[in-house]
């Protein structure tokens, strides 16, 4: 039951997490193919 919590809160920080990064690459007008090259991280699978 414990592993179950976990899991949802961290599928929960996971969504925060990419919300935000969504919030701020969009303000700064960075294309997630932009991110990508510059990061490494594909966002498309977070967001």
């Amino acid at each position: 039951m414990c592993y179950v919590l976990a899991q949802i809160k961290n599928i929960v920080l996971l969504k925060k997490t990419a919300l935000i990064i969504k919030k701020i690459r969009e303000d700064a007008g960075i294309t997630l193919d932009a991110f990508y090259i510059d990061t490494g991280v594909h966002l498309a699978r977070i967001e």
